[in-house]
């Protein structure tokens, strides 16, 4: 699934395939949202869940308020992460 949007968990339980798991108000996988094309890690729901999507950009014009380069960078230590997270 493209990164376009963010999948913001508003209520309910799930849990990522890396063993990661989510509650009420979590964001599920944003590092991979921040830094990828694509979703990587597929989720599942442990219970009912009430999914908000939140677009890209209002997540990078948010983001970008006070400083256009925080998105940048925002996007290069999510990378960073993953990437150190993959070879771990």
């Amino acid at each position: 699934m493209p990164t376009d949007r963010v999948h913001f968990l508003k209520e309910g339980r799930a849990k990522g395939k890396d063993g990661c798991l989510y509650h009420d108000l979590h964001v599920l996988n944003f590092k991979e949202f921040l830094a990828l094309s694509t979703y990587q890690t597929s989720v599942t729901c442990l219970d009912i869940c009430e999914l908000i999507y939140i677009p890209r950009q209002l997540v990078k014009d948010q983001l970008c308020l006070e400083n256009t380069l925080t998105w940048t960078l925002v996007r290069s230590l999510a990378l960073d992460h993953l990437m150190l997270k993959a070879s771990a």
